[in-house]
């Protein structure tokens, strides 16, 4: 469910407090094992370039096919690289949608137990507050 996608209170007053705090478990558990994934993608993304810098500053000369060696070397990098960039920014963009889940979760977690009685008209404030602030 896209929970930050809801505009009005009806929606919200449908969901159960229990489905709702599942959710945002789910969320909070998986966020950090998401991190650690992207970190370590991270570090082998940065060796990567940093072995490809070291490559071309090496000298093979006095071996035979030195040249076509470190060439070859540097091709495959190159090709194991030419997607990190669109990778990184598609991490970026999930991490940051992740965290707009996480936000609208918790602000929803609180409304689902005030959708009864006279507290509706406050907790759709707070809601459109909330989403305006998300799509700002």
């Amino acid at each position: 469910m896209n929970y930050s996608t809801f505009k009005t209170l009806d929606p919200v007053c449908r969901l159960s407090s229990e489905a709702v705090s599942s959710d945002l478990k789910a969320v909070n558990d998986f966020f950090p094992r998401f991190r650690a994934i992207k970190s370590a993608f991270d570090r082998q993304a940065n060796c990567a370039v940093s072995m490809g810098r070291t490559i071309k500053e090496i000298n093979l000369s006095t071996m035979a096919n030195g040249a076509d060696i470190a060439k070859s070397m540097m091709d495959a990098i190159d090709g194991d690289m030419k997607n990190v960039a669109d990778e990184r920014q598609s991490s970026a963009d999930l991490s940051e949608n992740i965290e707009s889940a996480r936000k609208s979760l918790e602000a929803i977690e609180i409304f689902t137990q005030q959708c009864a009685g006279t507290k509706q008209r406050q907790v759709l404030r707070y809601l459109q507050r909330r989403h305006d602030r998300f799509l700002a």
